[in-house]
Parts: structure tokens; sequence; C-alpha cells
């Protein structure tokens, strides 16, 4: 809890935990994050470069604030991801203003064809509706994303976010909840 882990053999050049074969991390479960610092705003704090185990983590800051973090995960690599059981709490991520819409807490580029799968996750008071940043970010044209049981939810609609950005029309919401998420909560 509060820094990006000092064991340097998790951490790459850019101070992002890596999920990948080099690093031998291949599971991330059960880990609880709280105001993290230490990385850079304009990396994410974890870089997945081989598809990872990843479940029952917790993502948070304690209050919610507009100052500005690093986004939570980025995925690079071409392959699915499946995300079961995390919650993701007060987090805003930077906005570098050029332009490139990043996700406040996921993103894959446009190289990289990626199947997003969250599970009974939660998304609570994530994003500002002033950078109109998404909580995932999917930017490969062939990318899909499903969400199953999900709950996204803003205690204010004026703070507010974009859930998803997909650059295809492949995305599936079941049995999902969506409370005072603004007028463009899923944009394709």
């Amino acid at each position: 809890t509060g820094t990006i882990p000092s064991d340097t053999s998790l951490i790459n050049e850019n101070k992002q935990i890596e999920l990948s074969e080099i690093k031998q991390t291949r599971q991330m479960s059960g880990c609880t994050f709280t105001d993290i610092t230490g990385s850079d705003p304009k990396f994410y704090y974890i870089k997945a470069i081989n598809e990872p185990l990843f479940f029952d983590n917790v993502f948070q800051n304690t209050e919610y604030s507009t100052t500005t973090h690093s986004g939570i995960l980025w995925v690079q690599y071409n392959g699915k991801i499946t995300i079961t059981n995390c919650k993701f709490i007060n987090l805003v991520s930077f906005d570098s203003g050029s332009g490139n819409m990043d996700g406040n807490i996921f993103t894959s580029n446009e190289v990289n064809k990626v199947e997003f799968i969250i599970e009974k996750c939660e998304f609570i008071d994530c994003g500002k509706n002033t950078n109109q940043k998404p909580l995932i970010n999917a930017i490969h044209p062939q990318a899909s994303t499903r969400f199953y049981d999900c709950l996204f939810s803003f205690n204010r609609e004026q703070n507010s976010g974009r859930v998803l950005v997909l650059h295809s029309y492949e995305a599936t919401f079941e049995r999902c909840r969506f409370i005072n998420c603004g007028n463009e909560a899923i944009n394709f």
C-alpha cells in the first residue's frame, strides 16, 4: 500500500510493475493499492506484456480528488485479459492534453488487438468529466470488451466520466449497473 514496490525484480525502467514472462510475474491477485505514488503520471502503474491472471485486487485513493495520477493497467500484447472481482475507487488519471485518449483505468493501443473480459468488478468515482477520458480505452479497430456483473457508479454526475471508448463495435454489457454516469458513458 502506498508506493510502487521497491523490489527491483518486479519493476521496469519506467517504475511500472511489469507482468511478463521475463519478470516472472504471471499473476496479480489479492493485492490492495491505496493512494499509490511513485510512478511518472504519464505511465501506467502496471504494464502487462503477457496474459496474466488478474483477480481480487483493490486500487483506491482514500478520497476523490481532481489531482491526476497514473492509470492502472496498460495491456501491451495481442490476446485476452480477464479481470475478475476487482475494485477501482476514486481514480483519476493523467491527461496529457495531447488528444490521445488513454483510459483512467485500462488502455490498449492501436497495435495490440486485446479482448478485455471484465467480470464482477466495481468502478466507483473513477475519472472526471473535464478530461473526457474513459475508464477503459481499447484503440485497436478489432479490440473487444465484455463486462459481466459490473458496477459503474459516480456519487455526483458532474464528476462522472466516460466508461468506455471502443474503436470497434464489439462490446457486451450483461447484468451491469450504471449509476450517475452522465451523457456519454459509452462511445463507439
